[in-house]
C-alpha cells in the first residue's frame, strides 16, 4: 500500500486519516494495513516511532464500522466488538486518545478501562462486568512488555473469555466458512522475545509475520551520543545540558532506573535552580501521573524525569532530547527510551552517561 488512497479503508475512514495529518503511511502500516483488512492474523514487529498504532487502529476501525449498529439490550449481553490490550495506563490511554481522533464522525465508542492493579480488567470480565461475548477483534500492543511485567495469565485469562470456537482452523489449507464470524488477533512490538511464541501459538492461525525497518533498532533520525563519566561527574553534566535547553523552552525526558532515583534527581535539580521539572514513576498515583504528563506535553514543565513507565506509550512529538541518567539494563530498554524523540518525522538526540557500573551493557 504505496498512498492511504490505495488502502481500502473508506472514503469517512480516508478523511479521519487527512484531518490527522497523515500524509504518507509508514513501512508497517504499508504492509500491515492491507492484511488485516484481509482479516489475516498478524505478529508486527517495528522499531520505535514507526506507527504500530495507527496501524492496527485503522483497520479495526474498519471492521467495527461494516458491523451492525449495536442496540442498548445486545450492549449490555454481548459488550465490544474489539478489544486492544496494553501494558500500562499511559499507554492505554494513548491508544484511546488515537483512536478517537481516527474514529470521528463514525459512531463508534472508544472506552479505556484502567486500574491500579494487573488484573484490573480480567477482575470485570470474571465479574461479567465486562463482556465478551462478541469480541472477535483482539490486538496485544506492547505484547513483550506486558510478558516481561508478568502479566502473561492475566492476558491469557481474558483472551480464554472469548469466544475461542471463532479462532480460525488450525490447519492453514481448510477453506473459511464465509458465513461465519472468525477471531482475528493481532501482536504488535518493537521487540519479539520467544516467550512471545506461546501467546502467538495457542491464539493467532497462520499469522504473517511484518517487520518494519528492523526489529529492535532505534529510529534512523535520533542521533545517539554516548559519553563516559563517573558516577560524581553526571548531575554537573546534566545540569548544564537541561539549562541551555531551557534557553530555547525544549523539552526533555531524564531517565532514571527506580522510583527513589527519580524522586532524588527531581529534587536535586529544583534545589539547582531548575523549577521547570517534573516526576512520572509508578510511585505515584493515577492522578499524579497524568497531572505530569498534561504539564509537561502543553509545555509548563519542560523537563520530565521518569522511570521506564515513559519508555513506551508516551508520545509527546516535540521531545527534544532524551538523557540516559542512569543506564537500562538491557538494549530493548535503551532502544525505547531513545524512542521517546526524534516522532513525527522529526530529528532527536540522546546523550546516555555510562559509568563503569554499566559494563554489561557495553
Amino acid at each position: 500500500m504505496r498512498s492511504w488512497v490505495k488502502s481500502r479503508l473508506g472514503a469517512e475512514l480516508l478523511r479521519n486519516v487527512d484531518r490527522a495529518g497523515y500524509i504518507k503511511p509508514t513501512p508497517i502500516q504499508m504492509v500491515a494495513v492491507p492484511l488485516v483488512l484481509q482479516r489475516r492474523d498478524v505478529i508486527g514487529v517495528a522499531q520505535t516511532s514507526s506507527g504500530k498504532t495507527a496501524a492496527f487502529v485503522l483497520p479495526m476501525l474498519a471492521y467495527i464500522a461494516g458491523m451492525p449498529p449495536p442496540t442498548n439490550h445486545s450492549q449490555a449481553d454481548e459488550g465490544p466488538y474489539a478489544l486492544v490490550l496494553a501494558p500500562t495506563r499511559e499507554l492505554a490511554q494513548q491508544i484511546e486518545r488515537e483512536t478517537v481522533k481516527l474514529a470521528a464522525f463514525l459512531g463508534i465508542r472508544v472506552v479505556s478501562m484502567v486500574g491500579g492493579k494487573a488484573d484490573g480488567l480480567l477482575d470485570c470480565v470474571e465479574s461479567r462486568y465486562a463482556i465478551l461475548n462478541r469480541c472477535n477483534y483482539v490486538v496485544l500492543d506492547e505484547a513483550d512488555r506486558m510478558i516481561d511485567m508478568g502479566f502473561e495469565p492475566h492476558v491469557v485469562g481474558v483472551l480464554d473469555e472469548m469466544p475461542l470456537s471463532h479462532l480460525k482452523p488450525e490447519n492453514v489449507d481448510e477453506e473459511l466458512d464465509e458465513a461465519r464470524t472468525y477471531m482475528t488477533t493481532h501482536m504488535f512490538s518493537a521487540t519479539m522475545p520467544p516467550a512471545m511464541e506461546r501467546l502467538a501459538r495457542k491464539y493467532l492461525r497462520n499469522p504473517v509475520a511484518v517487520t518494519g525497518g528492523f526489529a529492535g533498532k532505534a529510529a534512523d533520525l535520533v542521533t545517539q551520543n554516548v559519553v563516559m563519566v563517573k558516577v560524581q561527574e553526571r548531575m554537573p553534566r546534566l545540569t548544564r545540558i537541561l539549562a541551555d535547553l531551557g534557553k530555547d523552552r525544549r523539552t526533555t525526558i531524564v531517565f532514571c532506573n527506580t522510583k527513589n532515583s527519580v524522586e532524588k534527581l527531581t529534587n536535586e535539580l529544583e534545589y539547582a535552580g531548575l523549577s521547570r521539572v517534573t516526576a512520572l514513576h509508578g510511585g505515584k498515583s493515577q492522578d499524579e501521573r497524568k497531572a505530569s504528563l498534561d504539564r509537561f506535553r502543553n509545555g509548563r514543565f519542560y523537563t520530565l524525569v521518569a522511570t521506564d513507565l515513559a519508555a513506551r506509550g508516551i508520545d509527546v512529538p516535540e521531545v527534544a532530547h532524551v538523557i540516559n541518567y542512569e543506564m537500562p539494563s538491557s538494549i530493548d530498554l535503551y532502544t525505547h527510551r531513545i524512542g521517546r524523540t526524534g516522532r513525527a518525522r522529526m530529528k532527536g538526540l540522546s546523550t546516555s552517561f555510562l559509568t563503569m557500573e554499566d559494563t554489561d551493557i557495553f
